[in-house]
């Protein structure tokens, strides 16, 4: 359905190619016209993008003001968009035109200084690609961007390594969202996560985009997509407590866990589930569900962490 309506995009706007504005001039001239603040209206043609393109059933824009004349701006804004992405893609792997409009009309003095806000340049972000020794062994490696901006050095990249997962954050939500739609546009999986990356258990806004997208079987398979995520459910957040866990492994017996307590027993995770009378302990596969039955006296792995109800006692006791 993505890719139809940018079909249909491209398609009324064909013949008008020698009149297309810069999205920057387009932008000034819709505020213009409206009298609108140029900062909210960049900040809300990035909501109405990745509104359009979130997945049907979640919740809509509530707060949205705009009238059905004033809709239609924004659609012409988007079609503006696409076209010029389409001419500038036609000579280059990748472009950043939200990060180029952004500086040019939204990102004052004031702004930048306030935010410590300075976007690399395009030249500079695949300078840093060709110099970048990556060995890709993975499946599919995690490329990650705590200061992303507007995703220019993950977009300039993925333009030589493809297929990674890509995890970017930042603390300013424009720029996020910029990130959102060009990894939309650019056909990157990933998530954008906004939030302070020095403070990783706090977010406050998340998204995945294009999930599913090059995965053949995956019902999104050829779709682009963004769907809202809570920080717990990012990638990131897994992948962090998941180095909590493997830092705090420990070899014991399994004698000495209580019911309850989930360990790992030739690289599969169990839960205790009780003790018979003759020592024998009863265990859970979590895979599977199925129940198996092992010497008290059995080596396993286990950490303080992989007990859902500890676990979540020492988080708590942490605040």
């Amino acid at each position: 359905i993505c890719f139809v309506t940018i079909k249909i995009v491209l398609r009324r706007m064909g013949s008008n190619k020698e009149k297309l504005k810069s999205l920057d001039a387009a932008i000034l001239s819709f505020c213009g016209k409206y009298g609108f603040d140029v900062s909210h209206v960049f900040d809300d043609l990035l909501r109405y993008i990745i509104h359009g393109y979130t997945i049907p059933g979640l919740p809509g824009l509530s707060d949205w003001k705009y009238t059905e004349e004033q809709n239609r701006g924004f659609f012409e804004l988007y079609q503006n968009f696409i076209l010029n992405l389409q001419e500038k893609l036609k000579n280059r792997e990748w472009y950043d035109i939200l990060g180029e409009t952004y500086e040019a009309i939204v990102a004052g003095k004031g702004r930048r200084s306030n935010s410590g806000q300075f976007f690399t340049t395009m030249t500079l972000c695949d300078l840093m690609t060709e110099i970048t020794e990556f060995n890709n062994t993975k499946r599919r490696p995690f490329i990650n961007d705590p200061t992303c901006g507007s995703g220019r050095t993950l977009l300039s990249f993925n333009s030589k390594h493809m297929g990674c997962y890509y995890v970017a954050e930042d603390v300013d939500k424009t720029c996020c969202m910029m990130t959102v739609v060009n990894f939309l546009t650019h056909g990157i999986q990933g998530e954008v996560i906004h939030h302070d990356s020095l403070m990783q258990e706090e977010s406050w806004n998340a998204w995945q985009v294009n999930s599913g997208l090059n995965d053949w079987g995956n019902k999104h398979h050829g779709v682009i997509n963004i769907r809202p995520l809570e920080y717990k459910d990012t990638f990131l957040a897994r992948k962090l407590t998941m180095t909590e866990i493997k830092k705090g492994m420990r070899t014991v017996e399994l004698k000495t866990l209580e019911s309850g307590d989930m360990f790992i027993y030739k690289h599969k995770a169990y839960q205790l589930s009780r003790r018979t009378e003759d020592g024998i302990v009863v265990i859970i596969d979590l895979k599977t569900r199925a129940a198996w039955h092992l010497s008290g006296r059995v080596k396993v792995k286990t950490c303080y962490a992989l007990s859902y109800k500890r676990f979540e006692e020492k988080r708590l006791n942490k605040r």
